[in-house]
């Protein structure tokens, strides 16, 4: 069984960046800092937004897929690992961050 993952867990976990603000969307939860959205919370899983793939461990993280027929290729899921190290989900929203920033070099934001 895998362990629970809570909203309350993620945002007390991302303190050190500053207010996150939480707003329910598509049956789940937009994260947003500095009015930026970077995550989604659905169904007990978190997904970053990136520029770019993320890989932790040296594995590329799975995507955004609610249903079969539609995913986001610019969310990934945060193995439930990364919730397991000190400090580790802070570390990589600060990664995923850095490269949501950078411009899209494609035609879908």
């Amino acid at each position: 069984m895998r362990p629970e993952i809570s909203l309350e867990i993620i945002i007390k976990a991302l303190a050190g960046l500053g207010p996150i603000r939480s707003q329910g969307m598509f049956g789940g939860n937009g994260l947003y800092y500095r009015e930026a959205i970077f995550a989604i919370f659905w169904k007990g899983r978190l997904y970053l937004k990136s520029g770019t793939p993320l890989v932790v461990a040296g594995r590329r993280l799975n995507y955004f897929r609610p249903r079969s027929n539609f995913s986001s290729k610019k969310y990934f899921e945060v193995p439930r690992a990364v919730f397991a190290r000190e400090g580790g989900l802070l570390r990589l929203v600060k990664k995923a961050l850095r490269s949501a920033a950078r411009p899209s070099t494609d035609f879908y934001t």
